[in-house]
């Protein structure tokens, strides 16, 4: 089973970027409209994000105002997937990942 390595950046402008600085044969490949970059000679790659990918709420039923804090506490949040594309990207590059970098802006948000 072949290991590789996956880089997460924030954007596609900087997974370009971190893939043209650290390797020197960076081939782009597309799935769609979305464009990640992988180093044969390394066996990497680096896939930029676009936004939240993916967002978690309450159910709808209890997603208001007068919701008591206590029953949000013990709900489990919905799974909202924003970008298929990236993410079908990412689980199918990380079934084989060694190792996974997140290259991510160090806030709230980047994690």
């Amino acid at each position: 089973m072949v290991m590789s390595w996956l880089i997460i950046a924030e954007k596609d402008n900087t997974a370009k970027r971190i893939a043209s600085i650290l390797f020197r044969d960076v081939k782009t490949l597309k799935n769609g409209r979305v464009s990640y970059y992988y180093s044969p000679s390394n066996d990497a790659y680096v896939v930029g994000l676009k936004g939240h990918i993916v967002e978690l709420d309450y159910p709808k039923e209890l997603n208001n105002w007068k919701t008591p804090l206590e029953k949000l506490l013990q709900v489990e949040p919905v799974k909202k997937i924003k970008e298929k594309t990236i993410t079908s990207i990412l689980k199918e590059i990380a079934k084989n990942a060694e190792r996974v970098t997140v290259a991510t802006d160090y806030d709230r948000e980047g994690e």
